[in-house]
């Protein structure tokens, strides 16, 4: 399933530009911007303060937000980075894909044990407490994030060979001119690759500890797919300010360039802020942290109670 679903990464990658490339004609209408530096910059901070009414926006974070535009170097320096760029729009596939593979692919294996009524004998043996969970929790982890790394290269390399790999270090505004962080194309790409992993991370965990929970593999595979469904389609009004920022947490809503290079909204942190990438990477390691020690008692406490 893994191969079959870096085949699919790779032909996301390479068919778009195939099928542009032998669709095209003369007759395609671009439109230019006719207007002045000067216009275009008050057009794209105009556009800015409408976003940040529109998410609802203190005016304190407005001040910090305004701050990290100062930084910014102006005027926006055109560089090349077609492979960054194709990268960065793939990320929203890439979660969905390392969300399904380890919600299939994950509790059969840690629940095989209970399905096969062999739990007991396992957890009576040397090494069938702390041992054998952190040999799961390995085995879940490990799958998870090479789940995550493989599909990011099934993602790069073939942009990289059809677009080229110039552009790491191009200013980030000048593809997505509401980016109010002061980042180049490749460290956006590094940045959204980092919550990737954690976020593998954490789906390994969560995924072992629902196992447990359930004894079975089917409950766990359905809940962790139900969530990525309900994740992926259901939005939140912005009006509702906190429960919209703490559903764009989502795995399948944060990795993403509108998810965690543009969300504008901002936690307060020991007299700063941080972005959402920031506080979404946080989060996901402190769940990580959680569901494992959660899966390790549920595992103890069900060897103390036997069946």
């Amino acid at each position: 399933m893994t191969l079959t679903l870096m085949a699919m990464a790779a032909a996301s990658v390479i068919l778009p530009p195939f099928m542009t490339v032998i669709s095209s004609n003369n007759d395609n209408g671009i439109p230019y911007y006719t207007g002045t530096a000067a216009q275009l910059y008050d057009l794209r901070k105009d556009y800015l303060q409408a976003r940040w009414a529109q998410e609802s926006l203190s005016d304190e974070e407005k001040a910090f937000l305004t701050a990290q535009e100062e930084d910014i170097t102006t005027p926006f320096i055109y560089r090349y980075c077609g492979s960054y760029k194709s990268i960065l729009a793939t990320f929203t596939i890439l979660s969905v894909m390392v969300s399904f593979l380890t919600a299939v692919c994950i509790p059969p294996v840690s629940a095989e044990e209970h399905s096969r009524k062999t739990d007991q004998i396992i957890l009576c043996t040397r090494f069938g407490r702390r041992p054998a969970f952190l040999a799961k929790l390995f085995t879940a982890v490990i799958f998870s994030v090479a789940a995550a790394l493989l599909l990011f290269i099934s993602f790069a390399v073939p942009s990289f060979v059809i677009y080229g790999t110039e552009g790491f270090s191009a200013q980030i505004q000048f593809h997505i001119l509401d980016c109010t962080w002061k980042l180049t194309a490749g460290q956006s790409v590094l940045i959204l690759l980092g919550i990737s992993i954690a976020a593998a991370i954490m789906l390994g965990c969560a995924s072992l500890y629902l196992t447990e929970h359930f004894r079975s593999s089917i409950p766990a595979m359905g809940v962790l797919i139900g969530f990525l469904l309900i994740s992926s389609f259901l939005n939140i009004p912005g009006q509702l300010r906190v429960l919209s920022q703490i559903w764009s947490y989502c795995p399948a809503k944060l990795i993403s360039v509108a998810g965690g290079l543009i969300d504008h909204r901002l936690v307060p942190f020991f007299g700063t802020y941080l972005a959402s990438y920031q506080v979404g990477l946080f989060i996901y390691l402190v769940l990580a942290f959680l569901f494992a020690f959660g899966g390790y008692f549920v595992w103890r406490r069900w060897q103390a109670g036997g069946r």
